[in-house]
């Protein structure tokens, strides 16, 4: 959870903090409620931790963990005492997004068409393009990290891809 200090001394749990929200629909309070904290969080639905939800009812993964954000250290009551409305913004490396997240980026692309002379088709278009690939990125990244190159052991040189024939498991070079 990022925990930033305002400009006020005070610490804010969120990712990006939103002092005068007048355009943001929340799933709390109407549009323009006052300040928003968005608290991005990514899950992989297919994950132990997380498949129960996931196979329970779509963007289940992403729905439950929602709640956790709010929980996790009384994040959503503190921010509640402050005057601040929390919400977690989680999406699925898979591509799906919550539904709180959903309805709050299709008010911060409306801003921002309303605020570049664009149409808010191209910036949602132009957004959610960014967001396939960052997934994307993100996925293979971790996907990479997993990876286990062996060599070095005894120079043999397993490694788990080899040109062009795509995932070759553990075949020696």
């Amino acid at each position: 959870m990022g925990l930033e200090d305002g400009a006020d001394g005070q610490v804010w749990p969120a990712d990006v903090f939103l002092c005068r929200a007048q355009d943001v629909h929340t799933g709390v309070g109407p549009a323009g409620a006052g300040k928003v904290a968005l608290d991005v969080g990514i899950i992989c639905p297919q994950a132990a931790g997380h498949l129960d939800n996931a196979a329970g009812e779509p963007l289940g993964a992403a729905e439950d963990y929602v709640k956790t954000k709010c929980g996790r250290g009384e994040t959503e009551r503190r921010c509640r005492e402050a005057g601040v409305v929390f919400q977690p913004m989680i999406f699925e490396s898979t591509g799906g997004v919550s539904a709180e997240a959903e309805r709050v980026l299709k008010c911060l692309n409306k801003a921002v068409a309303g605020n570049s002379d664009s149409s808010e088709v191209v910036v949602a278009t132009r957004f959610w393009q960014r967001i396939g690939i960052d997934l994307l990125r993100g996925s293979s990244r971790a996907f990479h990290r997993r990876l286990v190159d062996k060599s070095g052991e005894d120079s043999s040189g397993v490694r788990y891809f080899q040109g062009a024939s795509g995932l070759a498991v553990a075949v020696s070079i």
